[in-house]
């Protein structure tokens, strides 16, 4: 066992070779501050290294192992399939070789990551990124990120799409990444953040005090922290415990600016035209919520909404499908996210003078919808009397009432609304719904038959393809009552 002065002087042997012969020309004496302060960690930790720990730490030069990107540092997957059914999810390992960044190499990779015992590797196709939010200057708080190989922190890349994925309530990212992987592979840009929250912090220190690795991409030293309602565009709790929000605000929302920010910067990505939001389950609810209130595309830009399995959507009025009775039960019914009513979040609040249902209309909003995502196959989720208020317990109803409502508001006169359900109670419990004529609208709805709560089920399909690939409007008419 090498004495803890001598770990110290080894590693960092290793920076000053990894920072001069061992680094292209151009990054040649350059440490970046997350690969500095993981050498802090590493030193820091050989110092009260003992003999069974002394074997497990190993530095590597690998430019396909670790890449700077964004303002952060990443770990390439060599090795991860996912399989998913409903909201499970299990993974195994499976071999698997990723091209390396050509704008980054020679980066440390550790068998000692700064989370103190490891990270699983990341999805097939991606690399584990912090990502850097755009606006926070007071922070230095990261939010960690799946991304292909598109996805770049220095250089240019001509991809002239990406996609920006977000995961249900159960914080899968990994799985997310995947399923939406499988459909759009390396045709442009992929990235999905995790949104994780104080629940997580306790499974990694858990895991840390068993002495066993971390079971999740959560590093709580550096990493933003959200309650629940992240998924309603609520601000953060917390930054990390060696990187705290110094009094910033961060909503959920301000990630899906900051991505895009960084999607649509024209040195970067100089052929960038199309940005696609994609989620499914609670991440679809957080879409439907930014596509309401998330500003006007960037120049040269066309952003698609996609919405799978949206468990509850913004309702701009108190109008819902069902009676007066069960509204009565329900006093909250039309309060933040469910409606306008209520306390909202500051993101909302900031935005909420800029919103027109004209402007929602006008924009690129798909929303599908699983005909067996329904509570007998899935009773997990929201089901809130709220949520229920919005057409009951199955989510392929409430979405579907949710269509009917923005349809009958625009007057878009579409001939088979009747077909869908809750269109009898949204004309006979309210009578109807007060009109408000667009000038256009874009938003598209379509059934996918036979597909329950599963992500990957419903961006594999036909309608989940067009949606995330086509560049034009999906055409889709109901033809028959809709199952329920």
């Amino acid at each position: 066992m090498l004495p803890a002065r001598l770990w110290s002087t080894l590693l960092v042997s290793v920076v000053a070779a990894l920072t001069t012969s061992a680094l292209p020309a151009e990054k040649r004496g350059v440490l970046y501050p997350e690969e500095a302060v993981a050498i802090e960690l590493l030193i820091r930790q050989a110092g009260n290294q003992t003999a069974a720990t002394s074997s497990r730490l190993t530095t590597t030069v690998a430019s396909s192992s670790s890449t700077n990107s964004g303002s952060g540092t990443s770990t390439r997957s060599a090795s991860s399939t996912s399989t998913n059914s409903n909201s499970s999810t299990s993974t195994k390992s499976t071999s698997s070789t990723s091209s390396p960044n050509p704008s980054s190499s020679g980066v440390l990779r550790t068998s000692a990551q700064a989370s103190g015992g490891g990270l699983p590797a990341p999805p097939s196709g991606s690399r584990l990124t912090q990502h850097t939010i755009n606006g926070k200057p007071g922070t230095t708080a990261t939010v960690p990120i799946f991304a292909n190989k598109n996805y770049i922190g220095s250089g240019s890349n001509g991809a002239s799409s990406a996609w920006i994925g977000l995961h249900g309530r159960l914080k899968n990212g990994n799985q997310l990444f995947s399923d939406l992987y499988n459909v759009v592979g390396d045709q442009g840009v992929a990235v999905v953040p995790n949104f994780y929250g104080p629940s997580d912090v306790q499974t990694v220190q858990n895991a840390q005090n068993q002495g066993k690795p971390n079971p999740i991409w959560l590093q709580p030293d550096r990493n933003v922290i959200w309650n629940d309602d992240w998924r309603y565009g609520a601000d953060a709790v917390a930054g990390g415990t060696s990187r705290p929000l110094n009094g910033e605000s961060v909503s959920s929302l301000e990630i899906l600016d900051s991505l895009i920010k960084n999607l649509s910067n024209k040195s970067r990505y100089p052929n960038m035209a199309r940005i696609t939001v994609v989620g499914h389950s609670a991440g679809a609810a957080l879409v439907d919520i930014y596509s309401h209130f998330g500003p006007n595309a960037p120049s040269g830009i066309k952003i698609r909404y996609v919405e799978a399995n949206t468990p509850t959507s913004y309702m701009v009025d108190s109008r819902r499908p069902v009676g007066p009775i069960d509204l009565a039960k329900c006093p909250n019914y039309n309060n933040w996210p469910y409606g306008p009513g209520g306390a909202k979040p500051r993101y909302i609040n900031n935005a909420m003078s800029s919103w027109s249902f004209q402007r929602t209309c006008s924009r690129d909003v798909v929303r599908l919808s699983g005909t067996k995502d329904t509570y007998q196959a899935d009773s997990g989720g929201d089901q809130s009397c709220m949520s229920w208020a919005q057409g009951g317990p199955d989510r392929t109803n409430r979405g579907q009432a949710a269509w009917v409502i923005d349809n009958l508001r625009a007057n878009t006169k579409r001939t088979d609304l009747r077909y869908y359900a809750s269109y009898q109670n949204i004309t006979t419990y309210q009578g109807g719904v007060p009109v408000q004529e667009v000038p256009t609208f874009r938003k598209t709805f379509a059934l996918v038959y036979g597909v329950a709560h599963v992500a990957g089920q419903m961006f594999a399909s036909d309608y989940g393809r067009q949606a995330l690939l086509k560049t034009t409007p999906i055409s889709y008419t109901q033809t028959e009552p809709a199952p329920y």
